[in-house]
């Protein structure tokens, strides 16, 4: 992930429901500890996890069947606080966050 500088396991477990990661997030100039909590675990399916650091919000990542092939889904729902520009921010942010993510995405697929 091209924003991630790093992704720590912090919980006692490391798969599963209850998994804790710590993301040191950076776009650009800005940075942020990204703090990531497992909320659901169906492998191979689905995985949904929350957001508790200074942002906050949740999200899942989906494998669906697709003809012959699968298709990866990444639905994340963010919520910037107020601190950082809230609302106005998050609309500024979106193209600029929507890019960082599909580049994301691209260097995934270019590994399967």
């Amino acid at each position: 992930m091209a924003d991630a500088e790093a992704i720590e396991v912090v919980s006692a477990v490391s798969s599963g429901v209850g998994t804790v990661l710590r993301v040191p997030t950076r776009i650009g100039p800005l940075t942020t500890e990204d703090w990531i909590i497992v909320t659901s675990w169906e492998p191979p399916e689905r995985i949904g996890v929350i957001h508790t650091g200074l942002v906050t919000g949740s999200g899942e990542f989906r494998l669906e069947a697709d003809g012959d092939g699968t298709i990866f889904v990444w639905d994340e729902e963010l919520d910037l606080p107020l601190a950082m520009g809230g609302a106005l921010a998050e609309m500024i942010a979106r193209p600029i966050i929507s890019s960082i993510w599909a580049r994301n995405l691209d260097r995934l697929a270019a590994r399967f």
